[in-house]
């Protein structure tokens, strides 16, 4: 087997196993100037693998190899859209299984006169049946975007260092994306009180604060939804994450904090405010626990009221607290990731 597949130390590799977040990519064409980033979309994007090859389609319009997927709409699960965009681009029926890693990238729309920020979301998959073809033509059937995939090939990992136009690049060194790592979780929560998602008209990109200091985890509490959650808030366009987490941070507590891995991801649908809110939680480091005398929330909404240290059994006694897995998160215990172990079944309509 090439050791490169193993998830062992292999150079680099492994080096992203510890984060989900694989960094902001270049995008193919440059920025336009004047233009101002005004707005986000989401994606999901598939690492379908089978032995030592992963899956790539071609976009001719960009003349670039990429992970079959592509954006979802506001309201429409992670998984969900990712089942469809399979479907539409390759026809193929796979196991999807765990989210591995996401990316964002900043571009320009010139239909809107606009940039535009993009989050992709990848999760882990593999085919039903062996593959019986290295290449072969197939043409989306997006009815949006009909024919914008043309054809879909198997990549060796020498075949694809070897090939131009890979986009992200940091999928050439893919079986990074599956080696062990804390857990990485992923799910989905409606607002408290609703039955259904229904009425969601937008995005909303958020970190979530993940930081503990002596064995204590800071959480807020949010006056206006009475509950208790880490410190964090809206992405603002084309802003960069990291910096994102710290703001919050220093906005809602006046703490300096430093950030680093995103180990966790989740969607919240509100009907209530139209808003599919997408969590990235994300830890930090804090230099010191010394909360400010009278600090109150200088962001913009201030719905922050208080802000406290909790350890392990305080946040376990707070009577709303999110996620509810933040336990988890602040102490993890160490396990691998199994791809495509307990995902949902994509399977193809019958053409």
């Amino acid at each position: 087997m090439d050791p490169r597949l193993r998830g062992d130390d292999d150079g680099g590799l492994n080096a992203m196993a510890s984060t989900l977040y694989l960094g902001r990519q270049e995008w193919l064409k440059p920025l336009r100037e004047g233009y101002k980033t005004t707005f986000n979309e989401v994606a999901t994007r598939a690492l379908i693998t089978h032995e030592d090859k992963v899956l790539l389609v071609y976009e001719g319009h960009l003349d670039s190899w990429w992970l079959p997927g592509g954006r979802i709409k506001p309201g429409e699960n992670m998984l969900s859209g990712l089942a469809r965009e399979i479907e539409e681009e390759t026809a193929l029926q796979t196991q999807l299984g765990d989210l591995v890693g996401f990316f964002d990238v900043v571009l320009s729309d010139s239909g809107k006169n606009a940039n535009k920020h993009i989050f992709h979301f990848i999760f882990a998959a593999t085919p039903d049946q062996a593959p019986d073809f290295i290449e072969r033509d197939h043409f989306d059937t997006d009815p949006d975007h009909p024919g914008k995939v043309s054809k879909m090939r198997w990549f060796t990992l020498d075949e694809l260092q070897a090939t131009p136009n890979v986009y992200p690049a940091c999928i050439r060194n893919w079986p990074a994306l599956l080696a062990a790592r804390p857990k990485a979780y992923y799910g989905t929560k409606l607002e408290d009180g609703k039955t259904a998602i229904e009425n969601i008209e937008r995005f909303y990109i958020s970190t979530r604060v993940v930081t503990t200091h002596d064995d204590r985890i800071l959480m807020v509490y949010n006056r206006k939804g009475d509950f208790w959650y880490g410190p964090g808030g809206q992405i603002e366009f084309g802003e960069d994450l990291h910096a994102c987490a710290t703001r919050e941070v220093m906005e809602e507590t006046g703490l300096p904090a430093q950030a680093g891995d995103v180990i966790a991801v989740d969607e919240f649908y509100s009907p209530t405010y139209g808003l599919h809110q997408i969590n990235l939680y994300t830890r930090c480091h804090l230099a010191h626990d010394q909360l400010p005398d009278g600090w109150t929330d200088i962001g913009s909404d201030g719905h922050v009221d208080k802000c406290a240290f909790h350890t392990p059994e305080q946040l376990a006694a707070l009577p709303r607290a999110y996620p509810a897995y933040m336990a988890e998160l602040a102490w993890p215990v160490r396990q691998p990731v199994i791809p495509a172990q307990a995902g949902i079944h994509v399977k193809a309509h019958a053409s």
